[in-house]
C-alpha cells in the first residue's frame, strides 16, 4: 500500500484529476479532506506538522508525524490517497470528468432541457399517467389501506388457511403445494424421439425463422455480401457451446478455424446477435402452443436470476470470490425467461455487483423491444399492470419496487424471510398502535419525501426510459453514497410503499404464490439448460473484455432458444396428430404443469461414425517401424 501510495504517478493524478468541489461540498465531503488535497497539489516538497490533518485520526496522525525510517511525506500521501479513495468511492468527492464518478445528478437529462422541455419529455417516456405524483400517491395509498383491511379480515374470519400469526405479531405462510413437474410427461415425450444433433437443429430452425438473416456485415454498411450459413451456424455453436474455434474446427469437415474467427469478427456484432435472439423469440410468441403457459388470464411473467461463471483469463469485469469461484475469479450472467419460457435478455455483471440494478436494466431494454409498452394494453386501473417480474433476493430493492413501477412493471420478487421485511402504512389508522389487527406495520412512508422529490423522480425515470443513461449505472451511481441522497430516498420511499402492498398481495393470494414458484423454477432450470449448452472447457469463459463475454453470453442464450422453439414444434407435432379432443384436452393439461426446457435428446457434441473404412495415418508399415535401427549419434560422430 505504501509502495502504490507513494508513487509519481499516483501524486500526479491527485494533484491534476478535475475534482467537483462545488457538488462534493453538497454530498457533505468535509472542509478539512477539500484543505488537504489543494495544500497537497500546492506541490509541497515536504510535508511538516503544519500540514492539514483534519481527515485524519488522532491516532493516524501521532503514526504519520512521528519520526522514524519512513518519511513522513509518504506517511501523509498513504493517508491522503486512502481517503480519497473512500470519499470518491461514496460519492461524496465527485470527478467533473468520469463515466462512473460524475456527481450522480449529471447522468440525467440536464437541469437545461428538464426546465425548458420537462412535458415533452414526460411525454415521450409515456409517463404522463404518473405526473400528478399527490394524486398517485393518495390512488395507491387508499389502495394499500383497504389491502391491509381485507388481509385481517380474511384471516381473522378463517378464510386463509395457510396463513398464521403468532403472539409476537410475525406473520407465518404455508406455501402452497406446486401443482406442476418440470420431470415428467415433456422430457419422457422428447426422449421418445430419435436424437437431434445441434447443428441440424440451428438449420431447421433456421429455415423456419430466417434468424440467419439479421448477421450483416459490419465493416461494409448495406453489403449485398452474403455468407454461408454454414458458418454462422459454426461460430453459434463455437461460441455458445464454449468449443472454442480451434477445438471445433478440428472436430468438422468443412470448417476452417480462421473462417470461424473471420466470422465472429465481421459478423458477429451485438446488435446482429440480439437481433437474431429477438426474432426466434418472436417466432416462439407467435405459435400458439406456448399458451398453454400463461395461467394469469393475460398478464405476461418473466424471471430472471444470476449464474456466477468462472472467467479463465484476465479480465476487467472478473473479480475473485472465493464463495463462488474459489480460487479462480468469474462474473455473473443474468438471464431473463418469459412465461412463453423463452430468454429474452441476458446481460453480464461482476460478482460484487448486485443483481437488482442490472434486471432494471434487462426489463427497461425490453419493455422497448420485445414487450413494448403499446402493445401490453394496460388497464386504466395503476394498481394492475398486465407485466409482473419475478426474481430472487438477489434482484430485490425497496428502489427496484419503485423503478419497475414506472415501467408499468408489477414486481413479485420471491425473498428470503419475507415475514421479516418491514411493513409500512400509509394512512396512520392502518398503524398497529391504532389497531388491534393481528397484521400491522409500526411505520408509515414519508409522503412528504416523496412528494418534494416527485419531479426528480420524473426526471430519473425519463433519464432510463429515453435511454440517456443505463438504469443500472444511475441506480448504482445513487445507491453508491455513504449517506442516500434525497431523490434515491425518496425513490426507496415509494417502493416501500410499492413493496408493502405487494406483500399482503402476496399473504392473501396462493394462485399468485404459485405463479412465482413456478416461473423462478422454469428460470433456474433454463439455467441448468444453459450449463448444458456452455460445456466445452468445463464452462469457464475463455475471453476476457466485457464486448467478448456479452457476445459469447448471447450465442449461448441463441442455442437455448433454438432448442426451445425446436421442443415446441415437436409438441405441437406431437398435439397435431392426436385423435380426439379428450386425448389433446388431456395431453394439453400434463405439458402445462411440465416445462418446455428440456435437452436430454439434443446432442450436443456430434456423431461418431463406426461404419466406414478407416483411412491409414501412416505411410511406413509397422513392419518398417518395427525394423528402425536407432543409432547412437553423439558416439557415430565422434
Amino acid at each position: 500500500m505504501l509502495d502504490f501510495a507513494t508513487r509519481s504517478g499516483v501524486s500526479t493524478g491527485v494533484r491534476f484529476a478535475q475534482l467537483d468541489f462545488y457538488r462534493s461540498k453538497l454530498r457533505g465531503i468535509e472542509p478539512n479532506e477539500i484543505e488537504a488535497i489543494e495544500y497537497f497539489r500546492e506541490d509541497n516538497a515536504t510535508i511538516t506538522d503544519a500540514a492539514p490533518a483534519g481527515f485524519m485520526s488522532s491516532k493516524e496522525k501521532k503514526v504519520v508525524f512521528s519520526e522514524n525510517e519512513i518519511p513522513i511525506i509518504s506517511k501523509y500521501k498513504v493517508q491522503l490517497f486512502t481517503a480519497i479513495e473512500k470519499a470518491i468511492r461514496r460519492k461524496r468527492l465527485t470527478l467533473k470528468y468520469s463515466y462512473r464518478y460524475r456527481a450522480s445528478h449529471t447522468y440525467t437529462i440536464s437541469d437545461e432541457q428538464w426546465a425548458s422541455r420537462s412535458e415533452e419529455f414526460i411525454n415521450a417516456a409515456n409517463l404522463r399517467k404518473y405526473a400528478d405524483g399527490n394524486a398517485l400517491l393518495k390512488k395507491l395509498g387508499k389502495s394499500l389501506t383497504d389491502d391491509y383491511v381485507q388481509v385481517n379480515q380474511k384471516y381473522l374470519a378463517g378464510d386463509n388457511k395457510h396463513l398464521r400469526v403468532d403472539d409476537h405479531g410475525v406473520w407465518h405462510l404455508k406455501e402452497p403445494e406446486p401443482n406442476f413437474d418440470t420431470t415428467k410427461y415433456i422430457p419422457q415425450l422428447l426422449s421418445e424421439s430419435k436424437p437431434v444433433l445441434l447443428y441440424e437443429l440451428l438449420a431447421e430452425i433456421d429455415s423456419y425463422t430466417d434468424f440467419s438473416e439479421f448477421f450483416s456485415h459490419h465493416r461494409i454498411k448495406h453489403s449485398k455480401k452474403d455468407i454461408e450459413k454454414k458458418l454462422i451456424f459454426a461460430t453459434l455453436m463455437s461460441l455458445g457451446s464454449n468449443l472454442g474455434h480451434t477445438d471445433l474446427a478440428r472436430a468438422s469437415s468443412g470448417i476452417k478455424e480462421k473462417q470461424l474467427r473471420d466470422t465472429e469478427l465481421l459478423w458477429f456484432t451485438q446488435d446482429s446477435l440480439q437481433k437474431a435472439n429477438r426474432r426466434i423469440v418472436e417466432f416462439i410468441g407467435e405459435l400458439p402452443m406456448p399458451t398453454i403457459y400463461n395461467d394469469r388470464g393475460n398478464m405476461l411473467h418473466t424471471s430472471s436470476d444470476g449464474k456466477k461463471v468462472v472467467v479463465a483469463v484476465n479480465s476487467l469485469l472478473a473479480n475473485y470470490s472465493f464463495k463462488y469461484y474459489g480460487k479462480e475469479q468469474g462474473v455473473n450472467v443474468n438471464s431473463f425467461l418469459d412465461d412463453k419460457q423463452s430468454f429474452f435478455h441476458v446481460n453480464v455483471l461482476t460478482s460484487s455487483d448486485r443483481e437488482a440494478p442490472y434486471m432494471l436494466d434487462g426489463l427497461a431494454n425490453s419493455t422497448t423491444t420485445l414487450f413494448h409498452e403499446s402493445s401490453l394494453e394496460y388497464l386504466n386501473n395503476l394498481q394492475k399492470p398486465k407485466h409482473k417480474h419475478s426474481s430472487d433476493s438477489h434482484g430485490y430493492t425497496e428502489a427496484i419496487f419503485a423503478g419497475l413501477h414506472f415501467l408499468d412493471i408489477s414486481f413479485a420478487p420471491r425473498i428470503a424471510n419475507m415475514n421479516k421485511q418491514v411493513l409500512y402504512a400509509y394512512e396512520a389508522k392502518s398503524l398497529r398502535r391504532n389497531t388491534k389487527t393481528p397484521i400491522a406495520p409500526k411505520t408509515a412512508i414519508n409522503k412528504k419525501l416523496i412528494l418534494d422529490n416527485w419531479d426528480g423522480i420524473l426526471r430519473l425515470m425519463a433519464t432510463i426510459k429515453l435511454n440517456y443513461c443505463s438504469a443500472s449505472l444511475l441506480f448504482r451511481m445513487l445507491s453508491a453514497s455513504a449517506a442516500d441522497s434525497p431523490l434515491y430516498a425518496a425513490l426507496k420511499e415509494f417502493g416501500r410503499l410499492i413493496k408493502s402492498k405487494f406483500i399482503l398481495n402476496y399473504i392473501d393470494d396462493k394462485e399468485l404464490r404459485r405463479s412465482i414458484a413456478r416461473q423462478l423454477n422454469r428460470v433456474e432450470l433454463g439455467q441448468k439448460l444453459a450449463g448444458a449448452v456452455f460445456y466445452g472447457r468445463s464452462g469457464e469463459i475463455q475471453v476476457g473484455t466485457s464486448v467478448e463475454i456479452e457476445r459469447v453470453m448471447i450465442c449461448k442464450t441463441i442455442l437455448q432458444n433454438a432448442i426451445i422453439l425446436w421442443n415446441y414444434l415437436f409438441l405441437s407435432d406431437y398435439y397435431n396428430k392426436l385423435r380426439t379432443n379428450n386425448e389433446r384436452r388431456a395431453a394439453a393439461e400434463m405439458m402445462s404443469k411440465g416445462s418446455v426446457i428440456a435437452w436430454k435428446h439434443i446432442n450436443m457434441m456430434g456423431t461418431f461414425d463406426f461404419d466406414h473404412d478407416i483411412p491409414k495415418s501412416f505411410k511406413s508399415t509397422i513392419k518398417q517401424m518395427m525394423e528402425i535401427n536407432i543409432v547412437d549419434w553423439e558416439s557415430a560422430a565422434s
